[in-house]
Formats: structure tokens, C-alpha cells, sequence
């Protein structure tokens, strides 16, 4: 369904709703992925839509504004998220004016081999992920997992904004979020605000570490 995308912030070791000023907004469109055939039923639900933008750039496309971001500049030229005081990068004080950017990259998730891949498409990632695009949408990276623990269509990871959003499709064995110093937490059926140190466990020793997160 279209309308509005809710993500949840772990806190406390508990699963609770992202504040109204923190929830990204997903507008109304087509359904921008199909749904996903697994006939192991194994994943018993399709691939959530990829949200759209809603103003896209003068004469671009909505693809177009969904890989750009708010940011503000320190004096070295590193990107931040409007919020920060500080530069993420550096340290330096943030003293300019916020201006859209093309979105940059939101880190790193290291997958069961030590790959390391960067965060700058969505990801889909299962024993034999797939996904169809929408003209108009940006198309996952797909990661396949040889494991047969792990649902056809298991995990997705969202790049939004600055925010890092993951999302269990429904998988048969579920995903646990493990957080330093917090037990484990099976991810909800809506968005997940991800950081760093986070460790997505989809079973059996297949785990996804993420790094570097603004």
C-alpha cells in the first residue's frame, strides 16, 4: 500500500515509533515493484514498494530527487545531515546554509564473505533475491545469500534521506537486529532505522555488519 512509510528507532532494547518529525515520507504512485514469485514459499510476502519522490527537481525526474539530499557543508566540503552541529567527517563547526546535494554515500554493509558493499542503492538481499524495476524508481542491488536458511526474498535495505532503513520481507526464520550492549531484537514488519555497529542476523551464522553510518 502507498501512503505513508513508518520507520521504528530501537530504544532501550525495544522496538518503538520514530517521532512524526523523523518518519520518512513515502507519496502516492504505483506500486513500484512486482510482486516477487517464490514458489518454495519460503517468503510468504512481495517486496515492499520502493517509495518515490513526491517533488521531483525542475525538469528531472522523480528518480532524480530520490537520490538527493538536504545537507550542509563544513568548510572542508563534507556532507552532513541538516541536524549535526559538528561535521561528521572532521569536527568543524557547520555554519552553512543547507542546499540539496546528490545523496552521498551512507556507509558500508559487510556481508557473510567480508565483501564489503556500499550503501548507495537499496539492497535486496536472499538465497535468490529478485526484483523488477518501475521506470522511475531506482532498482536494487540484488545480494544472494547460498544459504538455505534464508528466505528467497529475505531482507531489503533502504537508503532514504540520511537514513539507513531495513526491512524484513516476511521471511520464513525471521531477521534479529543485534545492537552493542542491547539483546537481540527481531526486526517488525516495518522500517528499521539502522547505525552503525549494527548487526543484521538472518540465521546460522549469516550475519550483515554495518559501518560507517552518518
Amino acid at each position: 500500500m502507498w501512503g505513508e512509510t513508518q520507520a521504528v528507532i530501537l530504544e532501550d532494547a525495544a522496538v518503538q515509533p520514530v517521532d512524526d518529525a523523523r518518519v520518512t515520507q513515502a507519496p502516492s504512485g504505483p506500486q513500484s515493484l512486482a510482486e516477487v514469485d517464490d514458489h518454495d514459499s519460503m517468503t510468504i510476502r512481495s517486496l515492499d514498494d520502493f517509495p518515490s519522490a513526491s517533488n521531483p527537481l525542475p525538469g528531472g525526474q522523480p528518480e532524480a530527487q530520490e537520490k538527493t539530499v538536504v545537507a550542509v557543508c563544513c568548510p572542508m566540503s563534507h556532507t552532513n545531515p541538516t541536524h549535526r552541529k559538528n561535521c561528521r567527517v572532521c569536527g568543524a563547526p557547520l555554519l552553512g546554509e543547507p542546499q540539496r546535494i546528490p545523496r552521498p554515500s551512507l556507509g558500508w554493509v559487510r556481508t557473510p564473505s567480508g565483501e564489503r558493499l556500499e550503501l548507495v542503492t537499496p539492497l535486496v538481499i536472499g538465497r535468490n533475491p529478485r526484483a523488477e524495476r518501475i521506470q522511475g524508481i531506482e532498482l536494487p542491488r540484488l545480494v544472494a545469500v547460498p544459504n538455505g536458511h534464508v528466505s528467497s526474498n529475505h531482507l531489503e535495505i533502504r537508503v532514504e534521506g540520511w537514513s539507513v532503513l531495513a526491512v524484513d520481507l516476511h521471511s520464513r526464520n525471521g531477521t534479529y537486529l543485534r545492537r552493542p550492549g542491547q539483546p537481540p531484537v527481531r526486526l517488525p514488519d516495518q522500517p528499521t532505522v539502522i547505525v552503525s555497529g549494527d548487526v543484521l542476523d538472518l540465521g546460522h551464522g549469516v550475519q550483515f555488519c554495518f559501518e560507517e553510518l552518518p
